[in-house]
């Protein structure tokens, strides 16, 4: 009596479906026909297809409309084309991208916060300065002598004013290493994994 064989020839399990194929099916199509409308417009020149064919493929392109000679050009003003506007919906659809640009608002808030507090301790500083100014033409003879009050007062003052001063710097920095960071996040979602 021979052995009955319990695995069967059947084909091996299917990857798991990549969840955003759809998604990027519908960028893939969007950038072919923009690929395919630029490539095709004889109004543009080789360096401008060029550079708005690179523009695609990074997608940082702004816009392409016709001007007022009926030749098509770019634009450097903030208008985005709506087909570039459309591929960020698509990847916002994306759980990587979702919380990008939630890192995104994130940082533009950090940003906004940062920005307020460097405007209200540069006001502090511009009223600490005017105070230890009054205190040095009034009493120049106690000025920084901590055998007075008005000389305690005053290194007081000195004091907050060079630690808002280390705050100012402080805050600056923060404010620069954002920004790197929101361009940072705005280049990663420019190019989806």
């Amino acid at each position: 009596m021979g052995f009955i064989s319990l695995i069967s020839n059947r084909d091996p399990l299917p990857r798991p479906l990549d969840p955003h194929a759809n998604i990027k099916k519908k960028i893939e199509d969007i950038e072919r026909n923009l690929t395919n409308f630029v490539s095709s417009n004889v109004n543009l020149n080789p360096q401008e297809k060029a550079k708005l064919l690179e523009q695609i493929k990074t997608r940082t392109i702004v816009a392409i409309e016709p001007s007022d000679s009926g030749l098509y050009k770019t634009f450097t003003a903030t208008i985005v084309h709506p087909d570039i506007i459309k591929i960020k919906e698509l990847l916002a659809q994306t759980e990587p991208t979702q919380k990008l640009l939630k890192d995104e608002i994130t940082t533009k808030q950090e940003i906004r916060d940062v920005k307020l507090e460097l405007v209200k301790d540069r006001k502090r500083l511009e009223l600490l300065e005017e105070r230890i100014d009054l205190a040095r033409r009034k009493h120049p003879e106690l000025f920084g002598k901590v055998t007075s009050a008005i000389g305690r007062r005053t290194l007081k003052l000195e004091r907050e004013f060079f630690q808002t001063k280390s705050a100012i710097a402080l805050n600056e920095k923060t404010l620069d290493e954002l920004k790197v960071l929101l361009v940072e996040e705005d280049h990663r979602m420019r190019i989806p994994e």
